[in-house]
């Protein structure tokens, strides 16, 4: 049995009902609940934002991937405070609670049409180019463009981050995970694209 509780909490009870809503005012609710999210979220859609301009993605595709960035962890709101704080690795229970924030989020995404267009984008960012992602275990292109871009960056960010079971990695070490993970975790030519853009600067996506 788990050390830390499981509870999971409801989305629309903790942001209300999506229809009539912006994403600045979605955005802003996330703030009020759990900064740290919001955080993290700025600096992955800038970051995206970057790197959709580095591979040339279309100005709409551009655009929804920023959109996407800003919301791809609005499902770890339903994950009990003491996992996502939890100062230690998860186990087997919690680890399984976690890998749902990402289909969790899509399914209250997709609930309204203002944002059904990032909803398959936040549902796939934890995929894997090597198929051994989650929630659906896709690989290749079958994966999203837009999960892959995103991917990429949430987990350099995530690696360059303190959290309160690790330190944080320096920019150069996450480049070099970035690196190493290419063609498992990562689209190879994502990964091309990030470090000729990133270069290692501290405390910074470049």
């Amino acid at each position: 049995m788990s050390a830390v509780h499981l509870e999971t909490r409801d989305l629309a009870a903790l942001v209300g009902p999506l229809d009539g809503q912006d994403l600045p005012g979605l955005i802003e609710k996330i703030r009020r609940l759990d900064e740290s999210i919001c955080a993290h979220a700025a600096l992955v859609a800038d970051a995206v934002g970057k790197l959709a301009d580095s591979l040339k993605l279309s100005s709409s595709l551009r655009s929804t991937l920023i959109d996407a960035s800003w919301l791809h962890d609005i499902g770890k709101l339903t994950i009990a405070q003491e996992i996502l704080t939890k100062p230690g690795p998860l186990d087997d229970d919690q680890w399984t609670e976690m890998r749902k924030h990402p289909a969790r989020g899509a399914d209250f995404l997709s609930s309204a049409a203002t944002f059904q267009h990032v909803a398959e984008l936040v549902r796939h960012h934890h995929e894997r180019f090597d198929g051994g992602g989650y929630p659906a275990g896709l690989a290749g292109v079958g994966i999203p463009l837009g999960s892959r871009v995103i991917c990429v960056v949430d987990a350099y960010d995530a690696m360059t981050t303190e959290r309160p079971y690790r330190h944080a990695m320096s920019p150069e070490v996450a480049l070099d995970e970035v690196r190493r993970c290419s063609g498992t975790q990562f689209d190879p030519e994502i990964v091309t694209a990030f470090v000729s853009i990133f270069p290692p600067k501290k405390g910074s996506m470049g």
